[in-house]
């Protein structure tokens, strides 16, 4: 199995849910079952490193993405042709086209859905010719993302449509609930402020008169 085909930025694909379209024989080579992705001759273009397919709970297909490699010298005028290019063959396989095993299916949803995902250095991925592709909507959305090392930069991981960073525990939130509990009122003088309410509360008016005595102090 090649180095390349190895990368750690696949993971990011794999763990959020989506289908490899490509599939590696055991001699190295790639094969893939849509003929409008493939060359005249059957042959999984070079520059095409994989294609990853999403479906909703209900099965459907609703998300395709198309990764290419354009990290080895392509220029800014090479970029443009190879998105209209592909952009062309997406239009092809939307129209006429279908995913294998999957021929009776709708795919009105992928229409939306096609995006080609170019990996690059960090100096292609902010060049001219990839920060106008990126703005180009036709056909397909376009995003160009930095990789290092094998796998996607840490500043352009947040660019991944499917990619959340984990939320972690600010160091400094014990001491921010205690300044918090500082400022509430207590439970003992606004029990109201803290009772969780599945309809509609009618607050008394002892309780309003509370909540106002307690908001003119806290603007003192």
């Amino acid at each position: 199995m090649s180095e390349q085909y190895q990368e750690a930025w696949r993971k990011y694909f794999a763990q959020n849910g989506y289908q490899r379209q490509i599939q590696m024989e055991a001699d190295g080579s790639k094969s893939l079952f849509i003929e409008e992705f493939c060359n005249e001759d059957g042959v999984v273009p070079e520059e095409l490193s994989e294609i990853y397919l999403l479906c909703n709970e209900s099965g459907v297909p609703c998300e395709l993405l198309l990764v290419f490699d354009i990290r080895d010298g392509w220029k800014e005028d090479e970029i443009k042709t190879l998105c209209r290019a592909w952009d062309e063959r997406i239009l092809s396989f939307l129209n006429f086209g279908s995913l294998p095993g999957r021929e009776q299916q709708s795919q009105y949803l992928l229409k939306y859905n096609v995006m080609q995902i170019l990996l690059s250095n960090t100096v292609t991925a902010r060049c001219a010719a990839a920060m106008s592709e990126e703005k180009s909507t036709d056909i397909s959305r376009k995003l160009f993302v930095s990789i290092e090392n094998g796998d996607v930069t840490e500043s352009d991981l947040s660019m991944l449509p499917f990619y959340f960073d984990q939320l972690t525990q600010d160091s400094t939130a014990p001491e921010s609930e205690s300044e918090l509990a500082q400022i509430l009122p207590g439970r003992d003088k606004l029990m109201c402020l803290y009772e969780a309410y599945t309809t509609e509360k009618a607050f008394s008016e002892e309780d309003l008169a509370a909540v106002k005595e307690w908001l003119g102090n806290a603007k003192n």
